[in-house]
Formats: C-alpha cells, sequence, structure tokens
C-alpha cells in the first residue's frame, strides 16, 4: 500500500492546511469525504509497504468516523485502493522533498 504526505485544506478552507504524513489511498478517501473532493493533496510519495487491506481498514476505523468508513468501504471484505493512482490522485510533476543535511567533509 503506497503511504504519502499529503496537504489537506480543512473543510476546504486554503487558509486552513495541514500536513499529514503516513497517509494511505483509503485514509486519503475518508479525508475527502470529510473535508471536500478537492481538500486533499499529494506532497510526495514516499513509500510501499505490505499491510493487509484488513489491517488498513481497522486503522483508519480507529481513527476516523465508522460511518464515513462504512459508506466508503461497505461489506465484509470490500476492495480498497493500494496505490493513489486508483482513486485518482498523483505526485505532483515537481517534487518538493526534504532535503537531507550532509556534513561535509572539512580538508586538515
Amino acid at each position: 500500500m503506497e503511504n504519502a504526505r499529503v496537504s489537506i485544506s480543512l473543510s476546504n478552507d486554503l487558509n486552513n492546511v495541514v500536513y499529514k504524513d503516513n497517509v494511505t489511498p483509503v485514509e486519503a478517501t475518508v479525508l475527502r469525504a470529510m473535508h471536500g473532493k478537492g481538500s486533499v493533496n499529494i506532497v510526495y510519495i514516499d513509500s510501499m509497504d505490505k499491510r493487509s487491506h484488513s489491517q488498513e481498514l481497522e486503522r483508519v476505523r480507529n481513527n476516523y468516523p465508522k460511518a464515513t468508513i462504512d459508506k466508503l468501504y461497505p461489506g465484509e471484505s470490500p476492495k480498497i485502493p493500494v496505490r493513489f493512482s486508483e482513486i485518482g490522485m498523483s505526485e505532483p510533476q515537481e517534487i518538493t522533498r526534504p532535503q537531507i543535511k550532509v556534513e561535509s567533509e572539512q580538508s586538515e
């Protein structure tokens, strides 16, 4: 399952933006349902993990309103998105990743 750093415009208010790390496509759909379709944007995709669908659904059910999850992903074993492209989201063309500070060796 892809994990990304995303920006979230709370209630679609561009003056009220927060950033969240390790967001999955499932969590992004929940956030969009709660704050509006255009409220969630990928800053960059940073990893892919092997968590199961049931683990991911359990994780979001513990963090967000159950009614929202059940509406988006009904049934005993719903099919959930694994990649952001499956929900129509992609990384921006120009990616701004955090810079790693590297100390250079000094000559003696």
